[in-house]
């Protein structure tokens, strides 16, 4: 099947080629010529009089436009189809079984046995402290600031009540200064104290979040050891399948998008190019970087006839 299709992709392919480089005789006019029109439009390359070479950059070709799906099928058949008679590919994916005894042993030697008893351990530890600091807080709060800020109160008054400018005025202010640190202080206090005690009760789960763990790290490595021989299998039998029907599919769209694109837009624009005149080979970026230049890629062959 695979020898079937490559003399059929070769025989397409150079039997378009005879047809390639319709380079006119002279650059005088102003658009191309017929010959360099289906250059344009066939393999998105187009020659002029001296065989300089043009690659229209927006313009894959309808014979390039191909190379994705021959990519594609190439890749199906010469990289993932034969994995299924590889020994070497069943040997890797049964690889997973070792490997997942081995992460079953870390998961319960470091984690079941160590992080999360450890971290249990800190979390309870850290709640207590979180709220112990918390209600150390809101006494600083109450029994230090408030009373600094009382005293900053009357020492604003004693400084500035005998002075002629705005001195009535500090009796009230230092008034509303001790009304607000009554207020301030002592709901700094009650948050202090609130959001302790619901960071140590956050503490507190977690800690329980890390007991539970240790029970899941041992579910997970069991899970991971009785999956290994399911999971090899399935990655066996099932990848290189997904693989080929990936790079064909890809490519199939690919080419579909470029050659829809040419018949809609590369045609049309083809017949308003104007004929390029003197030695002048470009060099801008290609429509499908991917594919355009690549070995494979029909136009190639075309380009260096």
């Amino acid at each position: 099947m695979k020898k079937i299709f490559s003399i059929f992709l070769l025989s397409f392919v150079f039997t378009l080629s005879s047809f390639a480089r319709h380079a006119p005789k002279s650059d005088k006019g102003i658009f191309l010529s017929p010959g360099q029109h289906f250059d344009y439009v066939m393999y998105g390359y187009v020659w002029d009089s001296e065989s300089n070479t043009y690659d229209v950059v927006f313009a894959p070709g309808f014979v390039g436009g191909t190379a994705p799906v021959i990519l594609g099928l190439s890749s199906a058949f010469t990289n993932a189809l034969p994995k299924y008679v590889s020994s070497e590919w069943y040997s890797d994916c049964f690889d997973m079984v070792p490997d997942a005894c081995r992460f079953a042993n870390n998961t319960i030697t470091n984690y079941a046995l160590v992080y999360f008893p450890t971290k249990a351990r800190e979390n309870l530890w850290g709640a207590g402290n979180t709220v112990k600091d918390s209600f150390v807080t809101a006494g600083e709060f109450i029994f230090d600031d408030m009373p600094e800020a009382y005293s900053g109160c009357g020492q604003f008054v004693s400084e500035n009540l005998g002075k002629s400018l705005g001195g009535w005025l500090t009796p009230p202010l230092a008034g509303l200064g001790i009304l607000g640190a009554s207020v301030w202080y002592p709901l700094c206090g009650i948050g202090s104290v609130t959001a302790g005690s619901l960071g140590g009760l956050f503490q507190t789960m977690l800690a329980g979040g890390c007991v539970g763990c240790i029970g899941g790290s041992f579910l997970t490595a069991g899970g991971a050891v009785g999956g290994s021989v399911p999971a090899a299998s399935l990655r066996a039998f099932m990848a290189p399948g997904a693989e080929a029907l990936w790079a064909g599919g890809a490519g199939t769209l690919a080419t579909v998008v470029c050659e829809a694109w040419n018949a809609a837009v590369v045609t049309p624009c083809s017949f308003l190019e104007p004929r390029p005149k003197g030695k002048h080979d470009t060099a801008l970026m290609n429509f499908y970087p991917a594919y355009r230049n690549h070995p494979d890629d029909p136009a190639s062959l075309i380009r260096k006839k």
